[in-house]
Formats: C-alpha cells, sequence, structure tokens
C-alpha cells in the first residue's frame, strides 16, 4: 500500500493486492473488494474511492442482503455518508429477502443517496431475473425482463423499467407467459408488477392487450383494464378465433376463470354475444384453451341474420352449443319467425334450435 501526503496531511492511498474497505453504516456492514483501490481524503475524510478489477461489494443486514459485481466502481463520499456510486462493466446486482431472490445486469449502474435511487442501463438491454424462495405450485415462481434501463428506489422498495420491456414468465409443467410493453413496475416487497405502454400478454393460445396490465407476483391474480383479447386454438384456423372486449379483466389462476366486466362483446367467426359480463373458464393444460363462456346480463346473441336474447347464456365453444336461458328466452329467424322459452339451445353454424318449455314455436 502506498500513501501520499501533502503538507503533513493525508491525501491518497494506493492499495494492490485484493485491498478490502469495510465500512459500519446504519443499515449494516458495507464491504468493497477489488484487485487495485485508490481511496481519495480531505481533512482526514475520505473523499473517493475507485476499485478497479473483479470488484465486489456487498451490504448486509439481518433482514436483506445485496451484493454486485463490477469491472469498476467509483464511491463518492460526504463525510463518513455515501453520497454516490457508478459502476461499470458488465455490472450484476443481487439482493436476497426471506421472499426471493432478484439480480439485474447491465453495463453500467449508479447510485445517488438523495433520492435513494439506483439505475441501470445498458445499449444492449439490461436484465432482470427474480425467483421466488418457495418453488411450491403456487403459481408464477421465476421471471426474467428486458428493457433498456431499470431504476430502484430503495426507500420505497420500488424497482420500475422502462424502454422495450419484455417479461417471460416460467412456472413448471406450464407454458412461458411473454408480456411486452414500455414501462413497468414492481412495487414494494415485489408483490405485484404493473405493465403500462401498450402492455399485452403473448401465449401460444391467446393474444391480450389492454391500458394496464397488473399480476401479482405468484401469478394468482391478473387484472387488465380495457381489455381486447383473443383466444384461439393451437394450429387451428382463423374462423376459431374468440375475440373478447370489455373495460376489465380479472383471471384467478386457482379457478382458471377469467372474468370480463363493465359491458363485453364477444365474436368467434359469425357468432356475437353482448352482455353486462361474461366469465371465460379455461382448461388446466398447458395451453390454456377454452372450455366454456358463460354470459350474463341482458345476453343478446348474433350470428348471420338469426337474433336471439335472454337473461344468461353458456356458450361451448368444441361443441358449438349455446344454452340460453331467462324468463323469457327468445330467438328469431327472418325465415322461420320467433320462438321463447325458458331454455333455447342453439347450435351455432347450423339452423338446429331446441327449444325447452317453449312460449310460442317456430314458424313451419
Amino acid at each position: 500500500m502506498d500513501a501520499f501526503y501533502r503538507g503533513g496531511e493525508l491525501k491518497r492511498v494506493v492499495a494492490t493486492q485484493n485491498p478490502v474497505l469495510r465500512q459500519q453504516v446504519p443499515a449494516g456492514e458495507r464491504t468493497v473488494e477489488s484487485k487495485r483501490m485508490e481511496a481519495v481524503f480531505k481533512e482526514g475524510d475520505v473523499l473517493s474511492v475507485a476499485a478497479v478489477g473483479e470488484v465486489h461489494w456487498a451490504l448486509s443486514s439481518d433482514l436483506m442482503r445485496r451484493e454486485g459485481e463490477s469491472g469498476r466502481l467509483d464511491l463518492g463520499f460526504f463525510g463518513e455518508q455515501l453520497q454516490e456510486a457508478r459502476g461499470e462493466g458488465q455490472v450484476v446486482y443481487r439482493e436476497e429477502s426471506p421472499s426471493g431472490r432478484l439480480t439485474l445486469t447491465a453495463n453500467s449502474a449508479a447510485y445517488d443517496a438523495g433520492p435513494n435511487l439506483f439505475s441501470f442501463s445498458d445499449p444492449e438491454g439490461a436484465h432482470l431475473h427474480y425467483a421466488r424462495n418457495s418453488m411450491e405450485d403456487t403459481g408464477v415462481v421465476e421471471s426474467r425482463t428486458r428493457a433498456d434501463g431499470f431504476r430502484f428506489h430503495a426507500d420505497r422498495g420500488e424497482l420500475a423499467a422502462a424502454g422495450s420491456v419484455q417479461t417471460i414468465f416460467s412456472r413448471p409443467g406450464k407454458e412461458p407467459v411473454l408480456i411486452q410493453a414500455e414501462r413497468l413496475v414492481l412495487d414494494s416487497g415485489l408483490k405485484s408488477l404493473s405493465y403500462a405502454g401498450n402492455p399485452r400478454i403473448l401465449r401460444q393460445s391467446h393474444l391480450i392487450r389492454g391500458t394496464t396490465i397488473r399480476l401479482d407476483s405468484a401469478g394468482e391474480r391478473l387484472e387488465v383494464q380495457d381489455v381486447d383479447s383473443t383466444f384461439w386454438d393451437p394450429g387451428g384456423d382463423s374462423d376459431r378465433k374468440c375475440r373478447i372486449q370489455a373495460p376489465e379483466l380479472v383471471y384467478q389462476r386457482s379457478s382458471g376463470k377469467a372474468a370480463y366486466r363493465g359491458g363485453v362483446r364477444m365474436q368467434s367467426g359469425d357468432f356475437k354475444v353482448e352482455s353486462s359480463h361474461l366469465d371465460l373458464l379455461l382448461e388446466d393444460s398447458s395451453s390454456s384453451t377454452i372450455q366454456s363462456i358463460a354470459a350474463g346480463g341482458d345476453v343478446e346473441i348474433r350470428e348471420g341474420d338469426r337474433w336471439a336474447r335472454g337473461d344468461q347464456a353458456v356458450y361451448h365453444p368444441r361443441e358449438g352449443r349455446v344454452e340460453l336461458t331467462g324468463e323469457l328466452a327468445e330467438v328469431v329467424e327472418p325465415l322461420r319467425g320467433s320462438a321463447s322459452g325458458r331454455r333455447v339451445t342453439l347450435f351455432v353454424g347450423t339452423d338446429r334450435i331446441v327449444i325447452d318449455q317453449p312460449a310460442s314455436l317456430p314458424a313451419p
């Protein structure tokens, strides 16, 4: 180690041979290790530290451990307080808590003590990997996000990403889910993720768009505002697509039910449904194909020239069967007139109609 003085006052220290800087801070203990380290002093206090070559730092406390690596790390101090930091050269940031493990990688990173803010950027894309500690089948257990940059507000526990955001969620035995957006915010404790800026969910069997998409980190609950969703059978033709639009969608993975609310429009080929609300039941399979669709509240159905209405309707896509019920379920066809009853069963793509407890019969 070489020490340099001016007027009897220590000005600079240069240390090689894997030096270690160790400090006691309110949050715990901070350590910095590297191949070479240079510290600049002013009036006996550390003004700055430059660590170069295989830099590793760590901040440990009873509840959390934060650590990172980089090719170079520059630290700026005011008294004994760290004011700013900048890392360059394949920066890696890790954070581990009882709930999970987070890893951020980027080309460069900076820290500003004023807002207690970490920022990460990379012209080739910064990356975030999050894994839950519990690997039980409770939902999404791993996610990988790519973005132009990330900002971590340590005081709020909030992590935000912006610019070409792409997240891939993985769960054992299930098809991966891809979410794309321009912005992402992970709230305190990484309990939920909120996507904005033309967000969309893509899977092999469906595409979901909205103004905002919110997902809990366990993958149990999904909320979409101003939703426009399209479902199809993998490998099927375009006529098998089912499009559903509504002001709000809430999906619960445990039940497999997607609840559309606020005035819903559904279309599958020439078959159209409008209702106050609609529940879509997905099969428990890797592709999450549609098992049934239940509509309620002033249901109106159209297929070509055929028109029907009732209080509730259940559509079974694979069978092409619609069960329409109500105080008076009614179907109207231009050539055969109208018919009504407590239950009307329509078969999509055919002229077949079955009426239970009819109030009137179709004209011959």
